[in-house]
This record gives structure tokens, C-alpha cells and sequence, in this order.
């Protein structure tokens, strides 16, 4: 018997193998340096770019030219107050409806959702917010939108039925129910309850008396005058300035909850250069703010990418924004 051996065929084969491996591994690894490199490159050119090119999107969309921030003015409690009101609320309750069009895009039972969902955080009284303001530059006041009687009766009348019964788990369409239902949108609904009526029409009473006191056409010229006397005239772009302190955040000269100032971030339809800036101990900007305002504050209002860092306002000043 004669064994048959090609030594020389299987050494070729096994060469042009072991070829083929060496330089599949050879290509992953340069690969994976030339990845490393681009990921390095970009972490030290985001900062920059972010300020630079406003990388975040806008939460609606398109881009408004000059940024704007929406609240509702009323009494209560005797007192004025100032409800912070999610742009994009204050938005669709402007937008044509009619009762066919029924669901939760519904603007009252889109108001009655937030309020249960933001218990905490949304009225801010009138001398407290003209406090906040001077961590506003002019330019972000002067983007001041005044919601009107509609959705200020209706963020009245919404926070007094919740206090009134404090303990009760409602749902959005029994608490819209309460407060006047779809009516609410054209004021005064059919079948509201006496006292609602009465502090409804209460609040009427006070923001005519405002006009008059200041013989201003609207509430917001009324608001604006008395922001305008604590946030003056600058050059500078739309800014607003915080300082975080454990679980307090300070902005102007009043101290909010985390609560608060999601409700105040929210209120905020951001234009062209518009970000918020982080204050260290000595009022310098610096980066980047605690992880745990991050995640429950910045994150779920969509501000992540619109703090300016140091590098960021380096890179402003340097292109003249």
C-alpha cells in the first residue's frame, strides 16, 4: 500500500489561510484606532459646535428666530401669581378646535393632564417672579407671552378643584369635567359650579382692574413694565442663568425646586442663541452641572444640549453671537 502525501499543496493552502487571518485581524485593528481617534476628535469639538451651530432640535419644529417664554396671570389666594405654561400648551390651545375633534388633544384635558402630572412647581407668585427675571437677560424678558384670561381662568380653576380635594386620584378627563369640560376654551362654560363662576369671574375683575391701573391694552405690557424695570438693557444674546445647590436650583434671586424649574424650562420656546447657563460659587459659567439635575431636569425638557459651557461661551464670543 502506497500512502499518497502532498505536503507541499497543504503548506500552500495553510499559508494562504493563515495570509488571509492575519490580515482580516490587522484590518479590525485599524479599524477600531481609526474609530477611537474620530470618537476622541469629536468629545473635544462638541462643546464648541454645540455653541456654534446649536446641534440640539428644536422640541417643535422648525426654528424660531427669537426665543419666548409663556405665563398665565391671576389671583389667587388674593394674591397675584404667575402660572408657568408649557409653550406647546399655550400653542395648541391658540390652534382652531372644535368638539368633533375630541381626545387628548383637546386643549383643556391637555392642561388637566399637566397639572396632575406637575403638582409641584408651576405658580410662582408675581414679586417672586420679577425676582427670578434678574437671572434673565433683556433679551430673553423681552420674549414675554402673556397666556390670557382663557388659559389663566382655566389654571385657576384646575389648581382649585385639586386643592379642594387633595386626596382624590382624579383622571385628566374627570378633573377637565369639574373645571367646565371642552367649554372652558370659550369662557364662561355651561354648568360650572357657583364658586367656580365666582372666582372666575373674580379673576376677570382683577386683570381688567390692572388695565385700567395702568392703562396698559394688555396684561403682558402690564407684566412687561414692571419685568423691564428689574432686567436691564444689555447687548447680550437670550440667557438664562442658574446656579445649582444640592436640590435647589437658583435663578435671578429666588430659590426653586428641581419641580419648578422644569415648569419654568418649559415655559421656554427657544429661539436663535438661545441656551442656559450653569453659575459656579463665583457666578462663572462653568461645566457641566450635576449629574442629578441633568437626568430629572434638563433631560426630560429637552435642554441637555443647551447649557453653554466655558468653551461654548468662548467659541460665542469668538464668532460674535
Amino acid at each position: 500500500m502506497k500512502l499518497d502525501v502532498r505536503p507541499a499543496e497543504n503548506s500552500f493552502y495553510e499559508s494562504f489561510s493563515d495570509l488571509i487571518f492575519g490580515t482580516l485581524v490587522l484590518f479590525l485593528v485599524m479599524v477600531m484606532a481609526l474609530a477611537l481617534q474620530l470618537r476622541n476628535a469629536q468629545q473635544k469639538a462638541s462643546r464648541a459646535e454645540s455653541a456654534a451651530q446649536l446641534v440640539y432640535a428644536e422640541r417643535r419644529s422648525g426654528s424660531a428666530s427669537q426665543t419666548s417664554f409663556a405665563v398665565a396671570l391671576m389671583l389667587r389666594d388674593g394674591k397675584p401669581f404667575l402660572a408657568m405654561v408649557p409653550e406647546s400648551l399655550q400653542l395648541r390651545w391658540e390652534q382652531p378646535w372644535s368638539p368633533a375633534k375630541a381626545g387628548a388633544d383637546e386643549p383643556v384635558l391637555a392642561l388637566c393632564a399637566y397639572f396632575l402630572d406637575n403638582r409641584e412647581g408651576v405658580f410662582l407668585d408675581y414679586d417672586g417672579f420679577l425676582k427670578l427675571s434678574k437671572g434673565m437677560t433683556r433679551a430673553m424678558s423681552d420674549g414675554l407671552i402673556e397666556c390670557g384670561a382663557r388659559i389663566a381662568n382655566a389654571c385657576l380653576l384646575i389648581d382649585h378643584v385639586l386643592r379642594s380635594e387633595p386626596n382624590r386620584a382624579w383622571s385628566p378627563s374627570e378633573l377637565a369635567k369639574a373645571v367646565g369640560g371642552i367649554g372652558l376654551r370659550e369662557y364662561p362654560p355651561a354648568g360650572l359650579s357657583a364658586g367656580l363662576d365666582a372666582l372666575a369671574k373674580e379673576n376677570g375683575q382683577w386683570r381688567s382692574e390692572i388695565l385700567r391701573r395702568t392703562g396698559a391694552d394688555l396684561v403682558v405690557d402690564a407684566i412687561a413694565f414692571d419685568l423691564n424695570q428689574k432686567v436691564p438693557k444689555d447687548a447680550q444674546p437670550p440667557r438664562l442663568r442658574f446656579q445649582v445647590d444640592g436640590d435647589r436650583v437658583r435663578v435671578g434671586e429666588v430659590n426653586l425646586t428641581f419641580a419648578g424649574m422644569r415648569a419654568l424650562l418649559r415655559t421656554i420656546r427657544p429661539g436663535q442663541g438661545f441656551y442656559i447657563e450653569h453659575l459656579g460659587p463665583a457666578e462663572e459659567i462653568e461645566t457641566p452641572p450635576p449629574d442629578q439635575f441633568l437626568r430629572e431636569v434638563l433631560q426630560p425638557t429637552g435642554f441637555v444640549n443647551r447649557v453653554l459651557s466655558d468653551v461654548g461661551l468662548r467659541e460665542v464670543q469668538r464668532r460674535g453671537r
